[in-house]
């Protein structure tokens, strides 16, 4: 059943999908009956949003992108032996407790017989500090954490993500190189694989100027 969800979410069943499940595409545009060519979308949509959300009414997360094109592989009988969705600056808002999580990139990929999409070309993940209450004693220094890789893999239901390749992370305390890592958004915790080298410095204690 996730799984179902899932793929239909990213328009991979079809025309039929994309008008049932994208919330605001300012344009969906479908191809004539005739079969396509191969490197030819079967179907696309362009400025494409939608929110996910659990069985308890919960949201789970959000996603935005510039463009979905949806592509059929035929075999011999023509029937579909493949098809995959190509993403054009995906952007995920995975939300957990007060401060949600951002995960984006340049391109992406979602294979129909996988649950997560592939993300690649300048991957970022964020979260935002949390917003001062008031009466809340100023922090030292307030500032967001920043991942950079070039790919990644990411189930936004599950809120995992993985990836073998160098990350790099940007935090208010200096920086952090690695080579593989792992991000559970659920417990907030990003796990880091091998070759880890840190740079630390004492951050620059702006509460006094606020």
């Amino acid at each position: 059943m996730r799984k179902n969800r899932f793929y239909l979410l990213f328009i991979a069943m079809g025309i039929a999908s994309i008008v049932m499940l994208w919330d605001s595409s300012e344009n969906v545009i479908t191809p004539p009956k005739a079969e396509p060519a191969p490197q030819i979308p079967y179907a696309f949509a362009e400025n494409a949003a939608t929110r996910y959300f659990n069985d308890n009414g919960v949201l789970e997360y959000a996603f935005t992108a510039n463009r979905l094109e949806h592509f059929r592989v035929l075999g011999d009988n023509r029937q579909p032996v493949d098809e995959y969705t190509m993403v054009d600056h995906p952007h995920f808002t995975i939300y957990q407790e007060d401060t949600p999580w951002h995960v984006e990139s340049v391109d992406g990929k979602l294979v129909r017989s996988s649950e997560q999409i592939a993300l690649w070309d300048t991957v970022r993940i964020w979260q935002e500090p949390p917003e001062r209450q008031p009466g809340e004693e100023a922090p030292a220094y307030r500032e967001a954490s920043e991942l950079t890789t070039e790919k990644l893999d990411i189930n936004p239901v599950e809120k995992v993500a993985y990836t073998d390749e160098p990350v790099k992370i940007l935090t208010p305390y200096g920086v952090i190189n690695a080579v593989g890592m792992t991000a559970n958004f659920k417990n907030r915790k990003i796990e880091l694989h091998h070759k880890v080298h840190a740079i630390h410095r004492i951050p620059e204690d702006r509460s006094l100027n606020e």
